[in-house]
């Protein structure tokens, strides 16, 4: 009786085991189904191969990858795989594939037809059913889509291959410029022309890729579109817009090396408001946009779309004035608006947008010039730029106020500014004139000043000899090229372009032997020192003199205010730092005497 019970339990276990079994495929096709509507959902066609329609199906694609098994456990893990196998196909621009399978109970002929001798298998096929391949490896993704790619013969390319987003930073990051080809597919008129380019082209990397996500990074969400982008560490490091974008015919490769000639040059640059004087650091020509621009780095559009008509101009700029005037688009704001107001002899009011020009000539004040224009644009820049050098447009000068002519023409030492340097001395033809440049501020100077003045007194009586000082840090005088004050020189009468320089000293014996031997008319013999008193010369002042003097009074008195403070703080440190180690010699003089008296009550209690 026993047996039998266990022989009945035994059977109901194995019908237990099989009504599982029979349930589990019911499972896992519920499970294959899932995955077929997700891969249809993300792009991926995933279709089963029948008798019936795999003739239409290979008419469908270009390529037809097919999987042979028997068990929906194949077709399951494959199409797991098959989401890592398509993002692989898709970057590299061979996704004209039709993903089917074949179940080999349903349809036993589908092997004998391709040749397949191995359940399950790989078995791509070709349009029109010219090429066939039989997978014979193992089912590992890479292997797969190596033997896909040599399946198809997928053409070697001379730009870099860029296969997807994440490999496209780390390739900016070490490359300094980097062309790149965004597009879907490398069947096309325009990535042959990149590719012949590429080819040829060695001082540049130049790269491409058909991954999605590099596309819509970059602002193209069009699912044909073909573009060409240029990478530029450069520009980035000079504030600029590191992403230029070809806006050109893809298809004409003398527009694509143009445009690559012209932003792989460095030729424009960003100044922000606490950098000003980086605009006469990379060319002696500089073209100055003045404007208050926004933060386009904070922004997902393209910068360019947020750039007004001024600022796209000074683009539009760079293939005509390359290598001829650098161009600066300048952040204007109250950090450095009066700074830009004094440089280019504005009010500090001035309205934005403002073009300005500077021009640095060696050993010589910067040439400034303001446009006076009302539009700003292409053609009006380049006007403004080639009447500059044809000599159309005057330069700014720093002008120093002229003294009166009339006071001006009563001093022995006239001080000359850029208003009247021609009138006393370029143009001067009656007289060699002595000049004594000079700056504010300058020690030498100021030592020399009076020795100067000394020197007029002596040369006085000499009709055709003039002296003049001019404060050259203050006055912008054209074709005049002092390197360091002091310096003297002597426009000799009638020979005023040629200059005669003089090495500076202390004594006046010098440079009256130097200047006999110099001057154009006949010598008249100055008087000796002793015959002048120095005490009986007034030595006068300029506006700028006065002021400088004042200003440097009043520096040295809040110097002197300053450091008596100091001083006082310091005492009061010293004094309670000597009340505190008085005090802490006198605690325990204190705590005796404490000691004392409490001992004294005590004794009187008692």
């Amino acid at each position: 009786m026993k047996k039998i019970h266990i022989f009945i339990l035994l059977l109901l276990a194995l019908m237990l085991a099989q009504a599982k079994k029979e349930q589990q495929p019911a499972k896992n096709k519920e499970s294959l189904q899932s995955l077929i509507n997700k891969n249809q959902a993300s792009n991926v066609v995933t279709v089963e191969v029948t008798s019936d329609n795999y003739e239409k199906l290979q008419t469908q694609s270009k390529y037809l990858l097919i999987l042979l098994a028997t068990t929906e456990r194949s077709f399951h893990k494959f199409l797991i795989d098959y989401h890592q196998l398509h993002q692989k196909l898709n970057s590299n621009g061979t996704n004209a594939f039709l993903i089917g399978y074949v179940n080999h109970e349903n349809w036993p002929d589908f092997a004998k037809i391709n040749g397949a001798k191995k359940i399950p298998g790989l078995i791509l096929i070709s349009q029109q059913g010219k090429q066939k391949d039989i997978y014979k490896g193992m089912n590992y993704i890479n292997d797969v889509h190596s033997w896909i790619l040599k399946s198809i013969k997928a053409p070697k390319t001379a730009s870099l291959f860029i296969e997807n987003f994440e490999q496209l930073k780390a390739k900016m990051e070490q490359f300094e410029e980097l062309a790149l080809f965004l597009g879907t597919t490398p069947d096309t008129p325009e990535f042959k022309v990149f590719e012949s380019l590429a080819s040829k082209k060695k001082d540049l990397v130049l790269a491409h890729t058909f991954d999605k996500q590099c596309r819509e990074e970059n602002g193209y969400k069009e699912a044909d579109v073909q573009a060409l982008i240029l990478y530029s560490e450069k520009e980035k490091q000079m504030n600029m817009f590191y992403i230029n974008y070809f806006e050109g015919n893809l298809q004409n490769i003398n527009e694509i090396k143009s445009f690559l000639k012209i932003y792989t040059t460095p030729s424009i640059q960003m100044v922000r408001p606490w950098e000003t004087n980086k605009i006469y650091e990379k060319a002696q020509s500089n073209l100055i946009l003045a404007i208050n621009q926004q933060n386009y780095f904070e922004s997902k559009e393209k910068p360019q779309d947020l750039m007004t008509q001024e600022e796209l101009a000074f683009l539009d700029l760079r293939p005509k004035l390359m290598n001829q005037v650098f161009l600066n688009i300048l952040n204007i704001t109250d950090r450095n608006r009066e700074e830009v107001a004094k440089s280019f002899m504005l009010d500090t009011n001035f309205t934005l947008p403002q073009v300005f020009f500077a021009q640095q000539i060696e050993n010589r004040p910067n040439k400034k010039y303001v446009f006076q224009g009302d539009k700003i644009n292409v053609q009006t820049m380049m006007q403004f730029v080639q009447d500059i050098k044809k000599g159309k447009v005057y330069p700014l000068t720093q002008k120093e106020k002229p003294i009166p002519k009339e006071k001006l023409d009563t001093l022995l030492v006239k001080p000359v500014v850029a208003d009247n340097w021609d009138e006393y001395v370029y143009k001067n033809n009656k007289q060699d004139v002595l000049v004594f440049f000079y700056s504010i501020g300058c020690y030498h100077c100021d030592q020399f000043k009076s020795t100067f003045f000394h020197l007029a007194h002596r040369l006085k009586h000499n009709p055709h000899l003039l002296l003049v000082r001019v404060n050259i840090g203050d006055n912008d005088i054209p074709d005049v090229q002092v390197k360091r004050t002091p310096e003297f020189k002597l426009y000799k009468a009638n020979q005023k372009d040629s200059p005669v320089n003089f090495i500076y000293s202390t004594k006046q014996s010098t440079l009256i032997e130097a200047l006999k031997q110099e001057v154009t008319f006949p010598w008249v013999q100055p008087l000796s020192e002793t015959e002048v008193n120095l005490k009986d010369i007034l030595i006068d002042d300029t506006e700028l003199e006065a002021k400088f003097k004042v200003e440097q009074k009043q520096r040295e008195l809040e110097a002197q205010k300053q450091r008596k403070q100091e001083e006082e703080e310091q005492k009061l440190k010293e004094s309670q730092k000597d009340n505190t180690t008085q005090n802490q010699q006198d605690q325990p003089d204190t705590q005796q005497s404490q000691t004392d008296v409490q001992q004294n009550e005590q004794k009187s209690d008692l």
